[in-house]
């Protein structure tokens, strides 16, 4: 079973929680607890601005989608209106408005 992002980034924010309340222990014994956690702390750091970054990017997407289909409902309803003009002035049977007719859903 692979692991989840969110259990990772438990996983890493418990690895700095114990290095840290332990670091008097970890260096008695040998273990540079300082050097790792400064370089944890750097990684998870990246991580973090990365994550928000794709944050950032989901939500400009999110916008421009709704802008988009904003835009593309605009341009249906203005089609649709010239084609109604269309049959208006050329009547229903032409077969300029029967061809359009067929296009529209």
């Amino acid at each position: 079973m692979a692991l989840t992002e969110a259990k990772k980034r438990d996983f890493i924010i418990h690895v700095l929680t114990t290095l840290e309340s332990n670091i008097d222990t970890l260096s008695d014994n040998g273990f540079n607890a300082e050097a790792k956690l400064t370089e944890l702390k750097t990684d998870k750091e990246a991580s973090d601005k990365s994550e928000n970054y794709q944050i950032d990017a989901v939500a400009v997407a999110r916008k421009a989608q709704e802008d988009a289909n904003i835009k593309l409902d605009k341009a249906y309803k203005n089609a649709s209106a010239i084609m109604d003009l269309l049959s208006g002035t050329l009547g229903k049977n032409s077969p300029l408005v029967k061809e359009l007719r067929k296009r529209r859903k």
